[in-house]
């Protein structure tokens, strides 16, 4: 077996491997994490770069010692697939950037003294595990501490509708896909206001990804790249997430408002309505998303207006439109529409040869 991980050098292999620069990024799953890493890998040179994802999915850890080396190996992203691949929302282009899997391999099993580029991330986590983190990786010699941070209402828009398509993965016999699933409920709120109030002056020492400003502010993404001590005019905005991912062209593009009302679909679950109606949670998204609700009717969007009504009738009539096209496509439907169009056919085929009778005679 290729995997072998030699477990014997678990503190060499990760911790003490001398690291010109590592990226340590935390987020809630949902929020932008896979567009920030394939934008900030996007900016690097090729094979270069090594990436460890999410390491908090392989189970819940209090102290980054904890860490199983043997099942890091199912968190490598590499330039080439693998056996256990999770790599498939990076572009080809950008993930020529990442080292192969047989690198990644020689990098746990301790067999690199030193790399240019390590990008680890975690997921639905504290900010501060990310200082644990930090305090072990002694032979870094800079480290990038990254927060990812989203409006709440699409965070969980978005997670719920990654849920629901889990549970039909796992419907249909698919076990493999239990382990992804995460809850979404007041822990989430809590988790979110965690690494949004990083005290100060901690927070300095934190690098914040605002999703809501990064997707439709391209100064934003100049200020970012700047902090990150990487060439803005070489990052690509094109990242497709697993289930509802997006991709970006890298200017403004007012089309972007669009993400910033998929809570709509959810508007009677109740985390969504105490969070719509919550004061604290409406000043928060104001000052630091842009996104100004007004009245249970009017949302403020970077200077653009929106009826909420408007959009909800909108959503209906895509609704609408989806089941239509989806119709179109069942058997059944298809079925008919060939049957009548093959009626069709006959009668006109029948009147063809009454007339062709007739000029015989």
């Amino acid at each position: 077996m290729k995997k072998m991980v030699d477990n014997s050098r678990v503190m060499h292999t990760i911790f003490d491997t001398k690291i010109d620069e590592l990226y340590l990024i935390n987020g809630l799953s949902r929020s932008g994490n896979h567009l920030f890493i394939s934008w900030l890998i996007s900016s690097f040179s090729p094979g270069e770069t090594y990436f460890l994802n999410n390491i908090s999915n392989i189970r819940r850890i209090e102290d980054p010692s904890d860490l199983d080396i043997k099942l890091l190996t199912i968190t490598c992203i590499a330039s080439s697939n693998h056996e256990s691949d999770q790599g498939q929302y990076l572009d080809k282009d950008i993930r020529k950037n990442l080292v192969s899997y047989q690198e990644m391999l020689k990098l746990l099993n301790g067999k690199k003294e030193k790399i240019n580029k390590l990008v680890l991330s975690i997921e639905n986590n504290y900010y501060d595990m990310l200082e644990l983190y930090q305090e072990r990786f002694k032979r870094a010699r800079k480290v990038y501490k990254i927060i990812i941070l989203r409006d709440i209402l699409n965070v969980l828009a978005s997670r719920f509708t990654a849920e629901r398509e889990l549970v039909k993965e796992i419907k249909k016999n698919k076990p493999e896909f239990a382990w992804h699933k995460y809850e979404t409920d007041i822990f989430t709120v809590g988790y979110w206001t965690n690494n949004f109030y990083i005290p100060y002056p901690k927070k300095l020492e934190f690098i914040i990804f605002n999703y809501n400003k990064f997707v439709i502010d391209e100064k934003n993404r100049k200020d970012l790249a700047l902090k990150l001590n990487i060439d803005y005019q070489k990052t690509i905005i094109k990242q497709t997430g697993f289930l509802e991912g997006s991709s970006f062209k890298n200017k403004n593009n007012p089309d972007i408002f669009k993400y910033f009302f998929r809570w709509l679909k959810y508007k009677d679950e109740k985390l969504i309505q105490f969070l719509f109606q919550d004061k604290y949670v409406r000043d928060v998204l104001k000052k630091y998303f842009d996104y100004h609700i007004v009245d249970d009717n009017t949302v403020i969007i970077n200077h653009h207006r929106f009826d909420l009504k408007k959009k909800l009738n909108e959503i209906e009539e895509e609704k609408k439109e989806k089941k239509e096209k989806k119709d179109l496509l069942s058997p059944k439907i298809r079925m008919k529409k060939d049957f009548s169009s093959l009626k069709w056919m006959k009668k006109e085929d029948s009147k063809n040869s009454k007339k062709k009778i007739k000029i015989q005679k």
